[in-house]
């Protein structure tokens, strides 16, 4: 300030008031720093001036450098006491996170000369395949919670996406039935067969089965895409520590994967190429649908079963439903039925007499009814007759019982004699 100008009530804050305040100081002209003037001297000379002042010296205790000095060291000492709690902790917390990456560095290598370094490099590569197996097998679940890993992952692509991919493949969705006729007819050729040719199943098959190649080679590939995830993803501080390491470690995973890969893709076709080869229709799916073929033109073909010559074959009633109606007709006919045999009975008692009782006395002596069925026989010299006799090889009770007896009843094969044969 120039000399006379008056700075009372702006050092008071009442021009521009600050939270602070205002210190006033009485700095050295440029003619005292020329005369080398020292500090000690001007702040004496300061501090007169403002007691001596007749404006300034009722607040010369808060003017001056002196003054100023012990401001500043007020609030220097505040502040610090206001923010060294947070300072203290962020130290804090700094320290312990480097004591935590040093102590995931492992401990300290000491090794002497190229031996020591290979011991160190065998020992990395040692920790890094162990971890890299126990994620494949599964032992590694420190984040088995959050998200598919290692081994997880490919029994996933095994199990159900190379599974769906195969249960996908419908054979009749692409082959038609004239496609199955004109495989039928290029097998048989020039000469027609009476039962579908095996060729033309094989063919068929074939081309099923090469369908299956595409699948199986999609899914090599998401398994070596998966094996190449796992490579970048392991990590041991070691592999930290030593980044070259690491870089170098997982060229060589690389390498080896897509080493590998060709051959499996080989492999892999070399197996369908197997199954092309050779089609097993002895298979058990075959046979069990071949035996459930026979079995059923076997019960078209057989004939009813009956239990004796005297039972009727039996009618499936359960067609349909009857009426009130067809149920008392079919009751008339049983009635009718049961008539005819009581009649039938009574004309082979009358017929053949007391036979049973004569079998009884002597098994020799002929009854005379029986000779008199012989001396018929042989009157009529029927070669089908004799040959169809119960004692007769060949014989067919069905068919003699039924058609050459009708008019005398139904006999029991085991009460005639042998006729025409030897004794």
């Amino acid at each position: 300030m120039d000399e006379g100008t008056d700075a009372l009530e702006m050092l008071q804050g009442e021009v521009y008031p600050l939270k602070l305040g205002y210190i006033g100081v009485v700095c050295r002209s440029q003619k005292e720093i020329n005369e080398k003037k020292i500090i000690a001297n001007a702040i004496k000379d300061e501090e007169k001036f403002f007691k001596t002042h007749p404006l300034y010296h009722k607040i010369s205790h808060n003017l001056g450098i002196k003054a100023l000095t012990s401001k500043l060291n007020a609030l220097l000492i505040r502040h610090i006491k206001k923010t060294l709690p947070q300072i203290r902790d962020k130290i804090s917390a700094i320290l312990a996170q480097k004591k935590t990456e040093l102590a995931a560095l492992g401990v300290d290598l000491e090794f002497e000369g190229p031996k020591g370094a290979k011991a160190v490099m065998l020992n990395v590569l040692t920790r890094y395949t162990t971890l890299f197996k126990d994620y494949i097998e599964g032992n590694f679940v420190k984040q088995s919670t959050d998200v598919m890993i290692g081994g997880s992952r490919i029994a996933h692509i095994f199990h159900h996406v190379l599974y769906n991919a195969l249960d996908s493949i419908h054979p009749l969705k692409i082959l038609t039935d004239e496609d199955i006729r004109t495989c039928i007819k290029n097998a048989t050729a020039l000469s027609p067969s009476l039962f579908v040719e095996e060729k033309a199943f094989v063919i068929l098959m074939r081309q099923q089965i090469a369908r299956m190649q595409e699948p199986a080679l999609q899914c090599a590939e998401l398994v070596f895409n998966e094996l190449r995830e796992l490579v970048s993803s392991v990590s041991i501080p070691e592999m930290e520590r030593y980044k070259k390491l690491h870089f170098a470690v997982m060229d060589v995973m690389n390498d080896s994967l897509s080493e590998y890969l060709e051959p499996t893709l080989q492999m892999i076709k070399n197996l369908i190429a197997c199954e092309d080869a050779y089609v097993n229709v002895n298979h058990p799916d075959f046979i069990i649908a071949k035996d459930a073929l026979l079995n059923l033109f076997k019960k078209k073909n057989d004939p009813p079963k009956v239990d004796n010559v005297f039972q009727k074959p039996e009618v499936n009633n359960n067609i349909y439903n009857k009426s009130d109606d067809e149920e008392d007709k079919d009751e008339d006919d049983e009635e009718e039925e049961d008539e005819e045999e009581d009649e039938e009975g009574f004309a082979r008692k009358e017929f053949f007499g007391n036979f049973e009782d004569n079998i009884n006395a002597d098994n020799v002596v002929k009854s005379k009814n029986e000779t008199a069925y012989l001396k018929r026989i042989n009157a009529n010299k029927n070669p089908a007759m004799v040959q169809r006799h119960p004692y007769n090889p060949g014989y067919d009770a069905d068919t003699f019982m039924t058609s050459h007896v009708p008019q005398v009843g139904l006999v029991k094969p085991r009460r005639l004699m042998r006729v025409n044969s030897d004794p």
